[in-house]
């Protein structure tokens, strides 16, 4: 089921599963599991998925959006559905970096499983724990490793006070050697996120994150503001002497 409705579901088709690979009586080192790549239905049933972009789902102009903070929260698959983690420092520095210098984004917030306590982790217990922070959008997604060098990131944003899905997102990327085939890359040697598909589809999912904003940003005026007066003191001449105390 949808997390709008429910975390996670025994049986249902939107479930996101782990892909478990077992291996033969033969002795060799039985082959990593991967996870299938979680559809935008575990988050909202029926949104649109976008294919390495973001889809926006509005297009009505807004009154004082921004500025406003971004509530993030980062979901893994599990063999019923998707669970909330908790994002982790190196990649809290990623997201903060990205929206550095964008005055629209007052700041990047993280929302972690403990937040959520005791109410679960349904669409409104994460969405109560960023209003807690003062967030004004939320932004769910789930990175998943689906190959030895192939992954994907899903994501959802949504307006904090109405709960209305604003926009769906989605990155991926992949990296082929000369023979065609995905290379594991944990017995290389060295810095190899320039060639990691899951370091790299994440990035690009925050890039896109940030365009998605900058589309909600070019709907949103400011609203209008009342200039102060002092129509309540008496009219001076200036020529006229001051007044005796």
């Amino acid at each position: 089921m949808p997390l709008s409705h429910a975390t996670s579901a025994h049986g249902t088709a939107l479930a996101v599963v782990t892909l478990l690979v077992l291996a033969g009586c033969t002795g060799e080192k039985p082959p990593a599991a991967y996870d299938r790549p979680v559809m935008v239905a575990a988050f909202e049933s029926g949104a649109p998925t976008p294919d390495n972009a973001y889809t926006l789902l509005v297009d009505e102009p807004t009154t004082g959006r921004f500025t406003c903070s971004l509530a993030v929260a980062r979901y893994a698959p599990t063999e019923d559905g998707i669970e909330l983690v908790a994002i982790r420092q190196r990649d809290q520095s990623y997201w903060t970096q990205q929206f550095r210098g964008v005055d629209a984004i007052r700041d990047v917030l993280f929302v972690d499983p403990f937040a959520t306590r005791p109410f679960g982790q349904d669409l409104t217990a994460v969405r109560d724990a960023a209003r807690k922070l003062n967030a004004r959008l939320l932004l769910l997604h789930a990175p998943t490793r689906t190959g030895p060098n192939s992954a994907a990131v899903i994501g959802v944003l949504y307006d904090v006070d109405s709960l209305t899905l604003l926009a769906t997102l989605h990155a991926s990327a992949q990296f082929l050697d000369d023979e065609g085939e995905e290379p594991d890359l944990d017995a290389s040697k060295g810095d190899q996120r320039n060639r990691d598909a899951l370091f790299q589809a994440q990035r690009r999912f925050e890039s896109h994150t940030l365009e998605c904003i900058r589309a909600l940003l070019l709907r949103d005026q400011q609203p209008a503001t009342t200039q102060p007066h002092r129509w309540h003191q008496p009219f001076l001449d200036p020529h006229s002497p001051p007044p005796r105390r």
